[in-house]
């Protein structure tokens, strides 16, 4: 039998099926108005996005527009200057003075004051004077010389650089002034040095004849003396000695070809030291009544006319003798002047402008402040070493942090540059760094004020250098070096002095 369990509060299949249906209703109708909600709250949202990009955008096409209209007033300014011939003449009211000068003229240095100004992106705004001429408020005089600068560096020539102006005293302070405002302070500076390195050296004095050519012109002097003393005598006066000899003892010695005129005809010019050994009074002229008796008038005249031969010795005397005891008479020849041998030391030509050398001994250099420039400030030696075994010593008296000490090849130029941190060179820096043309190789010891660095050099075989700072040695610290190489120090920010010595 079944048995039927009455459970009154039990729900039958249908039952439950209904309830969960009206659940699954209720949860049905809750999900949608959330989304409906979100719905709205997105739709607002995207709304208010799409106003924010909408007026944004419309910002965008603003400035666009506005950049257009820029771009093309600068187009017309562009036209309008590129109508303009680069040439054209200029009237200018420069503190009241008139100047007139070519537009190419000003413009010369890019990047400059005046040609900013007048390079037509601005001349609109530049002032005028009422006849319309462009007033710039310099001074006039100063402004001059700028002007005459510039006209001068578009006709120079390579070997004939122009040379910076002449700058009265008391117009120095304005007149810098004025060129750092024009921003040409730079340029000014090149040009000085390159008409520096152009000027040419004094040429040498002319050799002293020697040997015969010193018998010829004694011989020819001593004729013209005999001939007419007298003005032969005003001569030599006015040659600037005593007597008929050139020269006094104050100034010394001096050539006609020298000071760069003829020889006169009446008194040949000789050397001081060659008119001594003839004598400090030349012979009287004889008269026609010491000519030999017998003789006819005509030969008394040619005897009297011809050169006397040289006399025998200091005194001057001889001027009897035979032609016999002429032909065996010699002037006495002075022996040449010593070859003037300059000592070695640092090379004015291979120097930075702040490298001051000293005028009484070339070995000893200081280097001024470079800080205001922001670079170093290098110099070599003159004498350098092509083969051999050889050293130099440098006493450091005064440095910097930046101090470097060492040497240099021959295509080196760097002045501008620590010695080591360019190329062709090779240095030792005071914090102990060793540099090979830009290269840092190696460390050492350190070196400032009152230390003594020698560097020992091998020219033969493999090229090497050994330093020594302060008693202590580093062998071969730099090898595989080119010949020839010179001394080198530099030095940067505060001031320097090096004195250099050459020991082998």
């Amino acid at each position: 039998k079944t048995r039927r369990l009455n459970l009154p509060h039990a729900m039958s299949i249908d039952e439950r099926i209904l309830d969960v249906s009206k659940r699954f209703a209720r949860e049905f109708v809750q999900a949608r108005a959330k989304i409906a909600e979100e719905k709205e709250r997105l739709a607002k949202e995207l709304s208010s996005e799409r106003e924010r990009l909408t007026e944004e955008l419309q910002q965008r096409h603003r400035e666009v527009e506005e950049e257009r209209n820029k771009l093309g007033h600068a187009q017309e300014r562009a036209k309008a200057v590129s109508a303009q011939p680069d040439d054209d003449v200029l009237a200018l009211n420069v503190g009241g003075q008139l100047f007139s000068t070519q537009r190419s003229t000003l413009c010369l240095y890019e990047g400059s004051y005046l040609a900013n100004l007048f390079s037509g992106r601005w001349e609109s705004s530049i002032e005028r004077d009422a006849e319309g001429r462009y007033f710039l408020d310099f001074d006039p005089s100063s402004f001059r010389l700028v002007l005459n600068f510039l006209r001068s560096r578009r006709l120079e020539h390579e070997s004939a650089p122009a040379p910076p102006p002449a700058v009265p005293q008391e117009k120095q302070e304005h007149f810098q002034n004025l060129v750092e405002y024009l921003g040409l302070t730079e340029e000014l500076r090149q040009a000085a040095e390159r008409a520096k390195a152009a000027r040419p050296m004094a040429p040498a004095a002319p050799s002293v004849p020697l040997g015969s050519s010193i018998l010829q012109s004694a011989t020819a002097l001593l004729g013209a003396l005999r001939r007419n003393p007298e003005p032969a005598a005003q001569a030599g006066h006015a040659a600037g000695g005593a007597g008929p000899f050139p020269g006094n003892a104050e100034h010394g010695p001096q050539d006609a070809d020298a000071l760069g005129g003829p020889r006169p005809a009446t008194a040949p010019v000789l050397p001081r030291a060659h008119a001594q050994g003839l004598g400090a009074r030349a012979p009287a002229a004889p008269s026609r009544q010491s000519a030999p008796v017998g003789t006819p008038p005509a030969a008394s005249s040619s005897a009297s006319a011809a050169p006397s031969p040289p006399p025998q010795g200091p005194s001057g005397s001889g001027g009897g003798q035979s032609s016999s005891s002429s032909s065996r008479s010699r002037a006495p020849e002075s022996s040449p002047a010593p070859a003037v041998v300059k000592r070695p030391g640092w090379s004015r030509k291979a120097a930075h402008a702040l490298v001051l050398i000293d005028e009484l001994d070339p070995c000893i250099v200081s280097i001024q402040d470079t800080r205001a420039r922001g670079e170093a400030a290098a110099v070599r030696a003159t004498r350098g070493f092509q083969t051999g075994r050889h050293s130099w010593r440098v006493d450091v008296e005064a440095c910097s942090d930046w101090s470097y000490v060492g040497f240099v090849g021959e295509p080196w130029s760097a002045v501008s540059s620590p010695v080591g941190r360019s190329m062709h060179s090779w240095g030792v820096a005071s914090n102990g760094a060793v540099f090979c043309c830009r290269e840092e190789a190696t460390s050492l010891r350190e070196f400032r004020a009152g230390s003594r660095l020698v560097f020992s050099v091998e020219m033969d075989g493999t090229g090497s250098v050994s330093v020594t700072i302060d008693g202590e040695e580093f062998p071969n610290v730099f090898q595989e070096l080119p010949a020839p190489i010179f001394p080198a120090v530099s030095n940067c920010r505060s001031q320097a002095k090096y004195r250099l010595s050459f020991e082998g």
